[in-house]
């Protein structure tokens, strides 16, 4: 039986870095000037205010590989993730297979989140899962809301994120209805990153296949070759 997503995500946090508060938040101000910013786009206010108010209200962490960084639950305790230095992807636990099945892969520096929690206020469906050992920024949703409401732009910007997420599922549900070789074939190529550093468990969840049927079509691919 799965863990309420409270209880879990307490259980295992993510570290908080060993810095002094002075230096955590100087540390935190050059991390969103450098990386947060860019990603975030056109913020129509002074640069120093924006970074000063998104240092007041986002968490810098340190997770370690494998970390679980988010549980399904409601869009109360939902946060907007940003992975300074790591790959980052989401599943939820498929009842009917007894399996978990892969929703999305993020790469370093993009914002993570579930558009339809943060904009429409429904529950949470997908685990986060750190790939990598890095920093992480975070921002809880009601934060989020109340920055979006201050900065339209940022929120133009969410949006247009959340479409292209809309974007990726039906593109994945193409792939998940292809043979699966095709399916392992597409899916290597598409995700150079995710394949060098992902075990191949954690890949076949993104394809709707168990390990062992993964491994047994990168052998046919190899004997193709």
């Amino acid at each position: 039986m799965l863990k309420s997503s409270l209880n879990l995500y307490y259980h295992e946090p993510i570290k908080r870095m060993r810095l002094s508060t002075v230096e955590l938040e100087n540390y935190k101000k050059k991390l969103i000037m450098e990386y947060v910013l860019p990603a975030f786009g056109e913020c129509q206010r002074d640069k120093e205010w924006v970074v000063n108010r998104i240092a007041g209200i986002c968490r810098l962490q340190q997770a370690v590989k494998c970390q679980q960084m988010e549980v399904p639950g409601s869009h109360e305790n939902g946060y907007l993730w940003f992975s300074v230095s790591g790959i980052v992807h989401g599943y939820y636990y498929n009842n009917d297979r007894d399996m978990k099945t892969g929703t999305r892969i993020w790469k370093k520096r993009e914002f993570i989140f579930d558009g339809s929690s943060l904009f429409h206020e429904e529950d949470r469906p997908d685990y986060i899962e750190a790939l990598e050992p890095g920093e992480i920024l975070s921002i809880s949703y009601a934060e989020m809301r109340k920055l979006m409401n201050e900065l339209p732009g940022v929120e133009k910007h969410m949006r247009h994120l959340h479409v292209k997420t809309e974007h990726h599922y039906r593109h994945l549900n193409h792939l998940i209805n292809k043979p699966p070789l095709q399916r392992v074939k597409e899916f290597e190529q598409e995700n150079p990153l995710f394949g060098a550093i992902a075990s191949n468990s954690t890949k076949a969840m993104h394809v709707g296949l168990t390990r062992q049927g993964y491994e047994l079509q990168l052998k046919r691919l190899k004997e193709t070759k």
